[in-house]
């Protein structure tokens, strides 16, 4: 009996502690966009990285042709790379927007509202510049 008095009374109870999120994401969509945007930009950090290994190598060369070419190698690799990147990132955003999911970056201005802004043009009638006095 004693037993299940204490039990109802821990039930009643406020926990003893409690765990915040410690990620800070509400949705698996937040937690995957934040992954790819990581992706990204440790593939751009890692491709600028060799274009600089690549120009360091092309002035420490020496007029050594072996040298020349695999440090132009190295730089049109690493060119190559940060397209590809920029294409795919292009790619991803395309796809999150025609999912009617915010994209990983916004370029630009925000949307607004079409309803504040029909209001706007409506309420407005004189259109010209305002004049200072």
């Amino acid at each position: 009996m004693a037993m299940i008095i204490f039990g109802v009374a821990l039930a009643k109870t406020a926990p003893l502690f409690s765990i915040d999120n410690p990620i800070g994401f509400d949705s698996v969509q937040g937690v995957v966009k934040a992954l790819i945007q990581v992706a990204f930009m440790a593939a751009g950090i890692v491709a600028v990285i060799y274009l600089i290994i690549g120009g360091f190598k092309y002035v420490t060369s020496s007029g050594n042709p072996e040298a020349i070419e695999s440090a132009k190698g190295t730089i049109v690799n690493a060119i190559i790379g940060l397209i590809i990147i920029f294409i795919s990132s292009l790619l991803v955003n395309y796809i999150l927007i025609s999912l009617k999911i915010k994209p990983l970056y916004q370029l630009g201005v925000e949307e607004q509202e079409e309803n504040s802004a029909s209001s706007e043009s409506n309420s407005s009638e004189n259109n010209e510049l305002p004049v200072p006095q």
